[in-house]
């Protein structure tokens, strides 16, 4: 089984067993549900480590950006009040070919998730930025969307 798996991830962090593993992994073959789902209603795995794991392993797979490099779309700020944005360390980017890029943190990479699948039916495309970093382009990008823009006399 291949360290990257959600269900590895899990019997690292002393959430299940190997056994459990596999006995969610045959449950998989015939059920066709999510491995977490799965975990959950089989051995009562939280809700917590579950979405820890599950961005442990999407994460893994993100790119990492340098915000100061990244192209953004100042209207896509309005999916996300300047308070969410901040506390879910979630900053909406752009839409390319149809897909919300988002830029957040490996740690905020689950409610990030949670919250922007909430507000949109695009599929997402996040991207991992440093934390300090985020925190700043975030308080930037959504000042300077709520600052008025000066009036030609």
């Amino acid at each position: 089984m291949c360290d990257r798996r959600i269900g590895m991830l899990l019997v690292q962090r002393g959430a299940m067993t190997l056994d459990q593993v596999e006995r969610v992994l045959a449950r998989q073959q015939t059920e066709h549900l999510p491995f977490g789902k799965l975990a959950k209603q089989m051995f009562h795995v939280n809700d917590r480590a579950i979405a820890h794991a599950w961005a442990q392993q999407v994460g893994r797979l993100c790119r990492h950006v340098d915000l100061a490099c990244e192209p953004n779309d100042p209207s896509m700020l309005a999916l996300l009040k300047p308070a969410e944005a901040f506390t879910r360390r979630a900053l909406p980017l752009r839409v390319d070919a149809g897909v919300l890029i988002v830029a957040t943190t490996i740690t905020d990479l689950p409610e990030a998730a949670v919250l922007l699948g909430m507000r949109t039916q695009r599929p997402i495309e996040f991207v991992l930025a440093d934390h300090h970093q985020l925190e700043h382009f975030i308080l930037r990008r959504y000042e300077s969307a709520s600052t008025p823009a000066p009036r030609n006399a």
